[in-house]
């Protein structure tokens, strides 16, 4: 695992046909039966390939170690799934990791030498040496459950706005956004970006039905 952190603190048919004994209708039979395979063929081959386009989408994996907080995993993945498609990267790798404030807190001393716990933690797969082995690979986003809910409660916010925005907010890092170590100019792209694609997760994921 690599040790890249950042924190926020903020898917012929044969037509079977009757023996005919004169060579002209044979032959001709024979050039539709053809005619008709190849154009099953075409057809199937088609839906092949839609299939595939269909299963091409990125590997998302969840895991909750938390109880204290209800967390939907089919939404959670499928904002994940969202973010990534409008990321330009559908067919990355990502790990999404919900745990407690102690944890993360262990996390953060060992990781970042920052003994508190925080809301959200990066780990990019891409950044240093035999990051092009994998370039699908993203990383890892660690998010702690007990911060976001309190930190949402704080402004009057869904625990599930504040989960999906921290997750934004992580997967940016992943793929080299940075809001405090990179300059000003860098700073307010990534924001004007999180502000971007957050309008997106309110409108599909948060507006009430």
């Amino acid at each position: 695992m690599k040790k890249f952190l950042v924190e926020y603190s903020t898917i012929g048919s044969i037509i079977p046909s009757r023996f005919i004994k004169k060579m002209s209708k044979i032959n001709h039979l024979t050039k539709r039966t053809a005619a008709v395979r190849n154009r099953h063929l075409i057809r199937k081959n088609h839906r092949k390939r839609k299939i595939h386009r269909r299963r091409k989408r990125a590997m998302i994996q969840i895991e909750n170690r938390q109880k204290k907080h209800t967390i939907t995993e089919a939404t959670l993945q499928k904002v994940a799934h969202q973010i990534l498609s409008d990321l330009g990267c559908p067919d990355s790798e990502l790990s999404i990791l919900i745990v407690d404030d102690e944890e993360i807190q262990v996390i953060n001393r060992d990781y970042l030498q920052r003994d508190k716990p925080t809301n959200v933690i990066s780990f990019a797969m891409q950044e240093g040496e035999g990051g092009e082995l994998n370039p699908g690979l993203l990383g890892d986003v660690v998010i702690s459950a007990d911060t976001a809910a309190r930190d949402a409660a704080e402004v009057s916010k869904s625990f599930e706005s504040e989960l999906y925005f921290l997750l934004l907010h992580g997967v940016l890092h992943l793929l080299g956004y940075d809001h405090e170590r990179g300059t000003e100019e860098e700073a307010m792209q990534m924001e004007e970006k999180e502000r971007e694609l957050y309008a997106v997760i309110e409108r599909e994921f948060l507006s009430p039905a």
